[in-house]
């Protein structure tokens, strides 16, 4: 079984639109030290040669994200690269920005942690619950754990069109897509086919809420995060693929991956 490492960093102007975060792809490689049979870095310019400029061209009506694709470029390069994996292999994918978030200095533990949480999430592929002590409104550092229902951060217009049971996703404990593991078996692509195909449809990615009127919750829309935790909504609903009806059952406190605690414990 091999193991790979899969990530993604803009190089600023003038070649792209987003952040220069090239120094970041040598601290990755130095924080992971070849712990991985293969590590995997795209920009939105190799997303644009390998894969399509339909995952990094500008979206109108977005935010910050919406300069390079709003961020649909992360199921494209999943996609990407797990079909040409074994049946079996590991696909893992992390955002790389550590000097943004450091606990994700963390990751260089990935390799040893991976196969524990596949086995408590009880599923082929796995998204941890997002789990923070940060207040949002104010930025600062809280004491309590604060988990976010997904409408709070996927727009109604999303919501109303793609949710089966619309009260269930509305207060479904979202899932961040900061990190997943990915086994390669026929769940996994079937997830990340629907994931991409969402998020090939401007209309979910946008900012606009169309005839939708705002939830009095809601904070703001992450477009492809959104597109994927309603598809896990609707598996859930469904019992699809013999999804856990309380998947992921668990995430981790402010993304610190040694630091994973449960939906029983909240």
């Amino acid at each position: 079984m091999k193991t790979n490492f899969l990530t993604f960093y803009t190089e600023g102007h003038p070649i792209d639109n987003g952040w220069d975060l090239k120094d970041r792809r040598h601290g990755i490689k130095a924080i992971l030290q070849d712990s991985f049979d293969k590590t995997i870095f795209y920009t939105p310019s190799k997303v644009s040669r390998k894969i399509s400029e339909q995952y990094v061209k500008e979206v109108p009506n977005s935010g910050h994200w919406g300069k390079i694709g709003n961020q649909a470029w992360k199921p494209a390069i999943i996609h990407e690269e797990i079909k040409k994996m074994s049946t079996g292999d590991i696909l893992i994918y992390h955002d790389i920005n550590y000097k943004k978030y450091r606990q994700y200095t963390e990751i260089k533990n990935l390799k040893n942690l991976f196969p524990q949480w596949l086995e408590w999430c009880d599923f082929d592929f796995f998204i941890p619950m997002s789990v923070s002590t940060i207040i949002f409104n104010t930025g600062e550092q809280g004491e309590e754990l604060h988990v976010q229902p997904l409408k709070q951060w996927c727009k109604q217009h999303s919501l109303r069109n793609l949710a089966i049971d619309y009260d269930f996703s509305c207060n479904f404990l979202q899932c961040v897509v900061n990190l997943m593991v990915f086994r390669k078996t026929d769940v996994s692509l079937d997830f990340i086919k629907l994931w991409l195909n969402l998020c090939e449809q401007e209309q979910y990615m946008n900012s606009m809420d169309y005839e939708s009127e705002r939830d009095g919750s809601f904070l703001n829309h992450l477009p492809e995060q959104s597109a994927a935790n309603i598809i896990l909504c609707n598996w859930i609903v469904e019992n699809k693929h013999n999804i856990p009806e309380d998947y992921p059952r668990f995430g981790f406190i402010d993304r610190d991956i040694t630091k994973p605690v449960f939906k029983t414990e909240i």
